[in-house]
């Protein structure tokens, strides 16, 4: 008795054998393939982000969230031309952040953000510091004592990285949280939500208080705005939305889309057409939990992931309107 057409004369032993079994028999094209024109896709992605981050627009803020793995790097490029670097995940990154820079002109970043003292958020400041002359670094002045051997040696090479660019006449900011706007470059504006002064006070080196007093910061190009979270836990985000106006355009997601750093309250204030999430493919910690995505999704009209979209582009103008590289 027979039930039509037999797909397969034998079972296939391995996933990828009955995978392409499959493709072939239904006419698509070979995983392998396609895999060779998602990379494609790719590699044209991100040179759209370094053509847009490459060269200043006069009427635009530029963005570029680099696909650099399990962490974060973003690159800011002001109307008025000025450079600002969100994070510099280089350990296991699949865009190199110095040849990116490189190759968009730069030599001089006028402000580095490092949102927390963890590796993959500040893995590359000792190659920035070698490359570029680096103005200005905001950083948390928050301490890890409370930690182990391990993480005391990752900690030494953050205080002993951050001690050099001293050294090269690096101006060292610890913003704290205010309702005043921190910074002011020609059009554009600088606030920061976190971390607040009694939090670090709080803190007294406890490891898990590091999430919560990562620096959140806004950048506002007239009606654009962009909210940066570095890795805040919910209890940073449930004073920071007690306190601040939130309300973005667009979300740099917490910790990498992990549920840790994603909160529903806040996330109603934020109320971002978009939100992005910057994360490793394959990456052990499971980010981004499908429980922070779900979230994402009520609250935001659009999300995007490093993990399947590669590098990001944002070109922003001061109506609030942007158009989206992805």
């Amino acid at each position: 008795m027979g039930y039509g057409k037999q797909l397969f004369p034998r079972f296939p032993k391995e996933p990828e054998e009955a995978e392409r079994m499959i493709d072939e028999e239904l006419g698509l094209p070979l995983a392998k393939d396609r895999e060779i024109e998602k990379t494609m896709q790719r590699e044209e992605r991100e040179q759209q982000v370094l053509d847009l981050v490459g060269r200043q627009h006069e009427n635009k803020l530029n963005i570029g969230c680099l696909d650099v793995g399990q962490g974060d790097a973003t690159v800011i490029r002001l109307p008025t031309g000025e450079v600002i670097v969100v994070d510099c995940n280089t350990a296991d990154a699949n865009v190199d952040l110095v040849d990116f820079l490189k190759s968009c002109g730069v030599d001089v970043i006028d402000y580095l953000v490092i949102t927390h003292p963890h590796y993959d958020h500040f893995s590359g400041v000792q190659k920035l510091v070698d490359n570029f002359q680096i103005r200005n670094l905001m950083e948390p002045s928050i301490e890890r004592t409370d930690i182990t051997e391990e993480a005391r040696a990752e900690y030494d090479l953050y205080c002993n990285t951050v001690n050099e660019l001293e050294k090269h006449g690096t101006t060292i900011l610890h913003p704290v949280a205010s309702s005043d706007v921190y910074k002011e470059i020609g059009d554009v504006r600088l606030s920061v939500y976190g971390p607040s002064r009694a939090g670090i006070e709080r803190a007294e080196g406890l490891e898990r208080e590091v999430h919560t007093n990562s620096i959140v910061m806004k950048i506002e190009y007239g009606d654009f705005k962009m909210l940066f979270s570095g890795d805040v836990d919910r209890d940073g985000w449930t004073r920071i939305a007690k306190y601040y106006d939130i309300e973005s355009t667009v979300l740099h997601a917490s910790h990498h889309g992990s549920v840790s750093g994603c909160d529903e309250q806040s996330m109603e204030k934020i109320s971002p057409s978009r939100t992005i999430i910057s994360a490793g493919r394959g990456n052990p910690f499971g980010h981004p939990d499908g429980e922070a995505v779900q979230v994402y999704k009520k609250y935001s009209a659009n999300g995007t992931r490093t993990t399947k979209n590669g590098s990001l582009g944002i070109s922003a103008s001061k109506d609030g309107s942007y158009i989206f590289y992805d």
